[in-house]
């Protein structure tokens, strides 16, 4: 069985957190090296883990507004080709009534005969 130290029982992760940098050199001026070294590794330990942890909430949060966006800009794309595309049908029923206007004004259609006026 590995030996703990003494120091992890008399100084927790939270108070290693929270001690400025100063006073963390002032105590481990007091120590033994290895003690010291024991400490510094634990310190950087929690460090990373708290940097790990803020860059996995603040991609997550990311995401989540990025998908909120995403669903936001597929209904206005979805909303705009709708209206193009009934735009473009009822220019496309305009185009076919303004043609036959035009072909009932300008022709004469008889007993299977066409015949060609106003030319």
């Amino acid at each position: 069985m590995m030996k703990k130290n003494f120091f992890f029982f008399k100084i927790g992760d939270h108070e290693i957190m929270n001690m400025s940098v100063k006073e963390l050199n002032t105590l481990l001026k007091s120590m033994k090296p290895n003690d010291a070294a024991n400490i510094k590794r634990r310190r950087r330990i929690l460090k990373n883990k708290g940097y790990a942890a803020s860059s996995r909430h603040r991609q997550t949060s990311l995401v989540g507004n990025l998908s909120i966006e995403r669903n936001h800009l597929v209904k206005q794309v979805t909303k705009n080709l709708r209206k193009i595309f009934f735009l473009f049908l009822s220019n496309r029923f305009l185009n076919y009534n303004m043609i036959m206007k035009h072909y009932h004004k300008n022709y004469v259609v008889g007993n299977n005969d066409i015949l060609i006026s106003n030319y």
